[in-house]
């Protein structure tokens, strides 16, 4: 990369000031050759982040950096999964709108897949209408676990409603049952006890539109 850009690396909301980090380009004439860096992590789960970023370079083409070959030792130990769309069970009762993957801004601002219950204007779902999008047989090893979303809603303030259940069970944290109009994604978490789960988002639409 040029002069004028930098390579930073951050472990949650901390820039990581070693191993050469932030990384600027070679001096002038040197050769791009690849270096290992490497960094303790704290116990439990976290976020890791690259950011690139430029200061007036102009020179289109050559400003660039590349990553490769990320490994975490003693990752499985944390259990992270991430839910496919082709483990969600959909269902849906007094409509034939349903959840379904749309192209939307993500919750990191780029253009990506999200799940949306029903469509927008005349094709969402219709009233007394519900959306369910099921996840059956969580497995969470002792002693707990969690799950986390993010989430955003356009509704009609207490009668159009989001929901979450863990067991069948209503959960009444983050802000949940949510309805009214919520136009950036907020992340939720949920504790879980150890055992098998089963998590439903359900969205209800009242009887009056």
């Amino acid at each position: 990369c040029l002069d004028q850009c930098l390579l930073s690396f951050c472990l949650g909301a901390e820039e990581m000031r070693s191993q050469g980090f932030p990384h600027s380009a070679p001096p002038a004439g040197e050769a791009v050759v690849w270096t290992r860096a490497s960094f303790e992590l704290p116990e439990g789960l976290g976020t890791m982040s690259w950011n690139f970023s430029c200061a007036g370079a102009k020179m289109v083409g050559r400003n660039v950096a590349w990553v490769r070959d990320i490994s975490v030792d003693n990752a499985a130990n944390l259990g992270i999964y991430h839910v496919p769309w082709s483990k969600l069970l959909i269902s849906q009762e007094g409509t034939f709108a349903h959840w379904h993957e749309a192209i939307s801004e993500t919750p990191s601002k780029d253009l990506g897949v999200v799940l949306q219950s029903g469509y927008v204007g005349s094709a969402e779902p219709e009233d007394s209408a519900r959306t369910d999008m099921i996840f059956s047989d969580l497995d969470i090893d002792d002693p707990s676990g969690s799950v986390s979303f993010h989430y955003k809603v356009s509704t009609e303030p207490g009668f159009d409603v989001l929901r979450f259940f863990v067991d069948d069970k209503e959960q009444f944290l983050n802000g949940f049952p949510r309805s009214g109009l919520l136009r950036r994604w907020a992340l939720a978490k949920f504790p879980l006890t150890a055992g098998r789960h089963r998590l439903c988002w359900r969205f209800e639409k009242d009887a009056h539109g």
